[in-house]
């Protein structure tokens, strides 16, 4: 059986049940959302180091060379 608090009051009682909260129930929490002019939700892409090359969210089947950007599929380098 749960615990549960009584209380009393001008003769009339009351109880409760305890019960676990979580921090975002206590506190709430926010989820920032990215969106396009249509509405559409964006997803979070990642830049080279050197900021030259824009990757894709997803992982992609292929690769590119730097230097000559030339992709290549991944097949070419599954053994």
């Amino acid at each position: 059986m749960a615990r549960q608090i009584v209380v009393s009051w001008n003769g009339a009682s009351n109880s409760f049940d305890i019960g676990r909260l979580s921090r975002d129930k206590l506190y709430g929490r926010k989820r920032r959302l990215v969106v396009d002019e249509d509405g559409n939700q964006c997803l979070a892409g990642m830049l080279t180091e050197d900021g030259s090359t824009l990757l894709p969210p997803a992982p992609r089947p292929s690769c590119t060379s730097m230097k000559s950007s030339t992709w290549w599929s991944a097949a070419r380098f599954a053994q």
